[in-house]
């Protein structure tokens, strides 16, 4: 895993942020990550918006979260 890592570190960012804009698809819409969890934390924080809106705001989300884990993998090229 270390390897893969160090790996796509290297990418420039703009290739890495794509990569992982293509997983954002079956991130969100297959099994989906802890999806039960999102959909519960984001209701119970925004009560006053509706199924729509919460939904809208769990695809927010889960691209907050892949460019997290893309800016986290560049930081391994980073000298330390």
């Amino acid at each position: 895993m270390y390897h893969l890592l160090r790996f796509l570190a290297w990418w420039p960012q703009g290739l890495l942020y794509a990569f992982f804009r293509l997983l954002y698809l079956p991130m969100r819409y297959w099994p989906g990550y802890r999806k039960k969890v999102v959909y519960e934390n984001i209701k119970a924080s925004f009560p006053e918006k509706n199924e729509k809106e919460w939904i809208g705001l769990m695809g927010a989300f889960y691209k907050n979260l892949l460019d997290v884990a893309a800016e986290t993998i560049a930081a391994y090229s980073l000298p330390l």
